[in-house]
């Protein structure tokens, strides 16, 4: 059986706080990295907690990834292949790697309707002008109370939509941190600016 690695640490810079020289390709050692953070990364890393397919940052502010037992070291692609399955799916990860949960549209916040602007009448203005102003501004506070409550129901949806849109996006964080660091830097270089990590999995499983 292979050993399990001990998670790589990284700090706000988005270095490694210790690096260790070791044979790359062996399971059961460290591997020699520098993984950077972007910034679109570190704010999904911190907070979070163990046991829940998250990453850890401690109160010493580095970051613990749970990277794969296996190290993909390009010659053990069928084995990396399986065990990554098994630990992406632990981390609660897979269908974001594999693409099986794609990103949900990010949602646009419904615009506030405008309050009705209370009419205006001259001081000499007739009964009959009062009456015929009261009833549009009447109409008026009516047609923008409906409004608003349109606007309150479209304002619960849009919350909803963003908090799945921002879980998401956090997700495709974690997973493309911990895929970066389960696979040796040299192959790690050549899928990083492909956006999502679905896109990084699918190059990798070419």
């Amino acid at each position: 059986m292979p050993t399990a690695l001990e998670p790589r640490k990284y700090c706000a810079s988005g270095t490694t706080a210790e690096q260790s020289g070791t044979t790359a390709g062996q399971r059961g050692t460290t591997v020699q990295t520098v993984l950077p953070l972007s910034r679109a990364v570190l704010p999904a890393l911190s907070g979070t907690t163990a046991g829940q397919g998250e990453l850890v940052m401690s109160s010493s502010g580095y970051v613990a990834v749970p990277r794969c037992s296996v190290i993909f070291d390009g010659t053990n692609y069928a084995e990396f292949v399986g065990f990554i399955r098994i630990h992406m799916r632990g981390l609660l990860l897979w269908g974001v790697l594999s693409g099986e949960v794609p990103c949900p549209p990010c949602p646009v916040a419904p615009v506030a309707p405008t309050p009705p602007v209370p009419p205006v009448l001259a001081a000499d203005a007739s009964q009959a002008d009062r009456d015929t102003a009261k009833a549009l501004d009447d109409a008026a506070v009516d047609a923008y109370d409906q409004q608003v409550s349109a606007y309150s129901d479209a304002l619960a949806v849009y919350r909803d939509d963003l908090s799945a849109y921002t879980q998401w996006c956090n997700d495709d964080a974690r997973a493309a941190v911990v895929l970066t660091a389960s696979v040796l830097p040299q192959f790690a270089s050549e899928f990083m600016g492909l956006g999502p990590v679905a896109a990084m999995w699918s190059y990798l499983c070419q």
